[in-house]
Order: structure tokens, then sequence, then C-alpha cells
């Protein structure tokens, strides 16, 4: 399990999602409207394959990217 920490500086909508590298999603962690603050989201990868995936956070215009890799 992977924990993954979100700052917001004001309200709005907010999306943690990850994606295999075939861009299929694998993930939805986070999907709502938030207050600013910060906010943790747990990842359990169980039943998905060892491998590198990419955790996209959206929040209003502001977008991040970032690869996680996944060994079993």
């Amino acid at each position: 399990m992977t924990t993954i920490q979100v700052a917001v500086g004001r309200r709005q909508m907010t999306s943690v999602r990850v994606y295999d590298l075939l861009g299929r999603e694998v993930a939805t962690l986070m999907n709502e409207v938030k207050d600013p603050g910060t906010y943790t989201v747990e990842f359990d990868a169980k039943g998905l394959a060892s491998g590198v995936y990419v955790c996209r956070l959206t929040s209003g215009s502001f977008n991040a990217v970032k690869k996680l890799m996944l060994l079993r």
C-alpha cells in the first residue's frame, strides 16, 4: 500500500487517478470538491501486475504527473 499526500489551496474539484502505461485508468483515489487543506489517499495495488504506473493529480487548473514503480 502507498500513501499519496495532496495539498489543496482553495475549494475546487480535485482528482487523483492511477493509469497503466497504455493509458488505461486502473484506480480513482479521489474525485470530489475539496476545501483548502492537506489530504492523504491510499493506493492499494492489490491485483495489479508489477511494472510502471502513472499517478495524475488534477486540482482546478493545476496538473501533476508522477511515475510509480510497483514491485512484487
